[in-house]
């Protein structure tokens, strides 16, 4: 080869490097715009009500809740009514196919909610911010911090493990002393994964109880009169997978491992609020694992109502436990137990119906928003929960419900459930007042065991 043809060879086999090496730039520049889209897409979506006419047509639809078509996640149930409506959350990026879909098999649809911003995804908050959805692990973060704060006024507990192996961590505050234990009082939230705004809630309370401790007379007397056992998510694994994807963003249950149905088809999860042993498999529950309100194989069958109940009946609270209050969203109610007319069960309904009306009243000189108290059966629809158990078998005097904003209308009974994030503290001082008054009940009983 002449001199002048190698130097020919050594350029081309240059030009190929610097155009394989520009291919691969533009390979991972391709892919990396690809990622962030695709990204993107897991925070953006809509919230579809679909409605099936004809047995065909809801066929169509089960299809898409049994086979897993476009990824689509339902929120309500499918299989209860042909003819029921079903709200379903699509990514942005597969609603056209979604759309498609449904227009081919002529089945009504239309998009109720658009998610994006409102709902924070993805929301990267480090530190813990009332205002903010925060994650599990800051809530936990900001908890330990306040121990070192209020040294000897605050503890932290851990009550269990979860499926997901996360810790079930909740908050002490107004330690007792060994020789003078002191009435207390229970607050919980995030049962159901998707309720943030209940999350956000009992971290408000923490904050006040606390941030407001020797500054406001009422938060001083609240701490020094009584202990406050307080765990702000119930649900740890829940809560997380629900700020994971926006497919997820309306899931209820926990994350226990998947069961199979007598059609074959597996699915993950349990209502935990069907799990505790009263009414075990009676009210608006099923044995479904497909079901969103899967009561679970028995009672007592998951980790999280195993750590409530062990707490609960536990030596250190079992005779002072003088309140349950389980805080939900959504509906704008103060639910009290419901015996449903079973005369083995005993609670003192007029008791707990004037203070529920306490309650209600409280809330309401906020800012006027309107809540209603009394059973579940009249008014919303007949189902039983931890306050149920907490009533009849812990025998806590005070055990109740609350039920956050919005109210609860066809319009609202999925999207409800995604409270603007601006109405997130408005929301949580509202029903704070409310709580107070539950709180002042207790302080004021005069006896010595208020069961």
């Amino acid at each position: 080869m002449l001199p002048w043809e190698k130097m020919i060879d050594r350029d081309e086999r240059r030009i190929m490097r610097l155009i394989a090496a520009a291919l691969i730039v533009l390979l991972f520049i391709a892919t990396t715009i690809g990622f962030f889209v695709w990204l993107s897409h897991q925070h953006e979506g809509y919230v579809i009500r679909v409605e099936p006419e004809t047995e065909r047509q809801h066929n169509f639809v089960a299809a898409l809740y049994f086979e897993g078509f476009f990824n689509v996640r339902f929120i309500n149930e499918t299989t209860k009514n042909g003819t029921d409506a079903m709200d379903i959350v699509v990514r942005q990026d597969a609603l056209e196919d979604l759309e498609n879909f449904l227009i081919g098999r002529k089945t009504h649809y239309e998009i109720i909610k658009e998610i994006d911003e409102e709902i924070n995804f993805p929301e990267k908050v480090d530190a813990f911010a009332l205002g903010h959805h925060n994650s599990y692990d800051s809530i936990v973060k900001w908890m330990n911090e306040l121990t070192l704060t209020y040294y000897g006024l605050v503890e932290t507990f851990t009550m269990g493990t979860t499926h997901e192996h996360r810790p079930i961590v909740g908050i002490r505050i107004g330690v007792s002393k060994q020789d003078k234990p002191k009435r207390a009082i229970w607050i919980d939230g995030g049962t159901h994964g998707r309720e943030w705004a209940a999350v956000h809630a009992v971290t408000f309370f923490i904050h006040q109880l606390l941030c407001q401790y020797g500054i406001d007379k009422n938060m001083t007397k609240y701490v020094d009169t009584l202990e406050f056992f307080i765990v702000p998510v119930v649900n740890p694994d829940g809560y997380e997978f629900t700020r994971s994807a926006i497919d997820n963003r309306l899931w209820r249950k926990n994350r226990s491992a998947r069961q199979c149905n007598a059609t074959g088809n597996c699915c993950q999860g349990v209502d935990l609020n069907r799990n505790f042993d009263v009414f075990f498999g009676e009210r608006d529950s099923s044995d479904d694992p497909c079901s969103n309100m899967h009561q679970g194989t028995a009672p007592f069958s998951e980790p999280e109502t195993r750590a409530i109940k062990d707490m609960v009946l536990s030596n250190d609270l079992k005779d002072r436990l003088h309140a349950f209050i389980t805080m939900h969203t959504f509906g704008q109610t103060v639910l009290y137990p419901d015996t449903m007319g079973n005369d083995s069960l005993h609670v003192n309904e007029e008791e707990l119906k004037s203070l529920g009306a306490k309650v209600v009243d409280a809330i309401k000189g906020v800012r006027g928003t309107e809540y209603k108290t009394g059973k579940s059966s009249e008014l919303m629809y007949p189902f039983s929960g931890s306050h149920d158990w907490a009533a009849f078998v812990a025998g806590i005097k005070n055990a109740f419900c609350i039920e956050m904003s919005p109210l609860f209308t066809p319009e609202t009974k999925t999207i409800g459930f995604m409270l603007p994030k601006d109405e997130l503290v408005p929301t949580a001082i509202e029903v704070w007042e409310g709580v107070k008054a539950i709180i002042e009940a207790v302080i004021a009983y005069k006896e010595d065991k208020p069961k």
